[in-house]
């Protein structure tokens, strides 16, 4: 029998023990394996997704073999074993290999437990362990949602939200259900926790919001409302500075970073032909998304707030309209602001935007366009897309990623922030589940963000509130799974949102020593380096010894025998 190619020192070994065969099927895949069933051969057969750490359970034939498995996969991270079932995890990459191990009859994602009423998908995946088992709800810790609308809100107490809720109300909460959807996931994630809801609609209300907030002795405030493309995002705005202000009081802010990366163009003004009209990517009009009856757009340019020089006119014609449908042209004469907005109603699919420089002064002047229904995507720049207050340093912003295969949500607000810091922070689910919005039907980082202010909560408690703000943010960081550019980036921030073993905590998997020595007090890391995917086998030394060990085993079966 020839050596695999990939290892020849496994058929060394399998000459020493005089009866290859015995070992062969135990660690050796075989032609025949176990079918993969779900989402999983798609996982498996996906390069890019090899690294990506993946839940499953394994079906097995007989409780010996479940121990075998364990055994022959040194790498996975097993979690329970009961049944003749073993839960795991291991790398994507990985699943073949799992698949056609000796004794494995199916490879199968969990099936989950639901509660009555609704629940987020992305606490389950975010929860590596089960911190609600062990005691840690949030409990102790109060959570104020500050947001645009509780609609229906009430009834979904002691189901979907706590038996009790404080509310403050500074505008109609009946306008929409969306904070309804944000304090639902914030309590699937933090059940223990109390929580406080506060309606707002204007920036005015918003400064009072944050004021009620340092008054009413909240620890985390989660806010998944925001404004685009109003004031430079930085901390230079009255925002950013209330929410740094909150911060710097020891409330930890969780901020959406934002849904507007397919919604902005930006770039330097031009005006190669000298007619006044500035070109954007050489086009001197934009094409705009019109819907639901509307259009709304801006621009902002790159001048302080309160001593803006240029004076600007932006325009929007609808499709067939040959005069514009909306044009401002609010004074700029050194006092003004660098903004200018549009809004006109249209049954229209589509319109563009144009921009007139009377003065001929604009030329090499960097500026940022943006549309609430979107662009045409030939000419959207998802950099610097952050809203309002996401991009202030004191918020913990959060970035939105698909729960289900942990890609990058393509409207996800990304950074850096006008003054050039990394942002967003984090990120976190999108796409799931509330009992407000249905069956996947809340999106956005606006899903992103309860989840973080959930998992803030969830750490106050576990560190008996020992944690300062930015101590909270450093663990979140540090615990993240780093999902993009190695370190912090300006699409995932530090990674994504997962939750390991509490502070102070180990794992206890109730198996022998040798299957649990590994540390497990952090989230699984992705490899990186190689650009070579999950590991197949074990490699050198490391495979040795296990074979060496199986074959010492065998040896010693095959003497009794005789």
């Amino acid at each position: 029998m020839s050596a695999p190619s990939a290892h020849p020192e496994i058929g060394s070994l399998l000459l020493l023990c005089g009866e290859p065969m015995l070992l062969l099927p135990a660690l050796v895949p075989v032609a025949l394996a176990a079918p993969l069933l779900g989402e999983l051969p798609r996982l498996a057969a996906d390069p890019a997704r090899a690294a990506e750490p993946v839940q499953v359970v394994v079906e097995i034939e007989g409780a010996a073999r479940a121990a075998a498995l364990t055994a022959a996969l040194p790498w996975a991270r097993v979690e329970a074993l009961a049944g003749g079932l073993v839960q795991l995890r291991l790398p994507a990459g990985d699943l073949g290999t799992l698949a056609a191990l000796d004794g494995v009859r199916r490879v199968r994602p969990p099936h989950r437990a639901r509660p009555d009423g609704w629940g987020s998908e992305g606490v389950l995946d975010v929860l590596q362990q089960d911190w609600h088992a062990l005691g840690i709800t949030g409990e102790g810790v109060r959570i104020a949602v500050v947001d645009s609308g509780f609609q229906g809100y009430e009834a979904l107490l002691g189901q979907d939200l706590p038996a009790q809720v404080d509310t403050l109300w500074l505008t109609d909460p009946d306008e929409t259900d969306h904070g309804t959807a944000v304090a639902e996931i914030v309590h699937d994630m933090a059940p223990g926790a109390e929580l406080l809801l506060i309606a707002f609609d204007t920036e005015v209300e918003f400064l009072l919001a944050v004021a009620e907030v340092e008054r009413a002795g909240v620890q985390v405030a989660s806010c998944s409302v925001s404004w685009d493309n109003v004031w430079h995002p930085d901390d230079d705005n009255s925002l950013s500075r209330a929410v740094n202000s909150l911060v710097d009081s020891g409330v930890v802010w969780v901020q959406s970073a934002g849904n507007e990366a397919e919604n902005y163009w930006s770039g330097l003004l031009q005006d190669a032909d000298g007619d006044g009209w500035l070109e954007m990517d050489g086009a001197e009009e934009l094409p705009v998304v019109i819907e639901d009856g509307w259009a709304t757009a801006s621009l902002r340019w790159d001048e302080p707030y309160g001593a803006a020089a240029l004076d600007l006119t932006l325009a929007l014609t609808v499709d067939g309209e040959a005069a514009p449908c909306a044009s401002a042209d609010d004074p700029q004469d050194g006092v003004g602001d660098p903004w200018e907005g549009v809004s006109c109603e249209s049954w229209e699919e589509a319109g563009t935007l144009a921009v007139f420089d009377a003065a001929g002064a604009a030329a090499g002047t960097q500026a940022w366009i943006w549309s609430y229904h979107g662009l045409d995507e030939a000419f959207a720049h998802p950099e610097q897309t952050l809203s309002v207050p996401g991009a202030s340093s004191g918020a913990l912003s959060v970035g939105a990623v698909h729960w289900w295969d942990h890609e990058l949500a393509p409207y996800s607000s990304q950074g850096p922030s006008y003054d050039g810091r990394t942002k967003p922070d984090l990120s976190a689910p999108t796409a799931v589940t509330t009992a407000s919005n249905g069956f996947l039907g809340f999106s956005g980082t606006s899903a992103a963000a309860p989840h973080v202010a959930g998992a803030v909560a969830l750490l106050l408690q576990a560190s008996e509130q020992g944690l300062a703000v930015e101590e909270v943010r450093s663990w979140l960081q540090e615990q993240a799974w780093d999902l993009g550019d190695r370190g912090p980036d300006n699409e995932f921030g530090a990674g994504y949102l997962l939750l390991g073993w509490p502070p102070g905590m180990g794992p206890d998997t109730g198996l022998a020593p040798a299957d649990s020595a590994e540390d497990d007090s952090g989230p699984p890391d992705p490899p990186r380096g190689c650009g070579c995917g999950a590991r197949a086998w074990p490699g050198g030394l490391g495979l040795l010894a296990l074979l060496a060990l199986v074959c010492a085993g065998e040896l010693a079966l095959s003497a009794a025998r005789r």
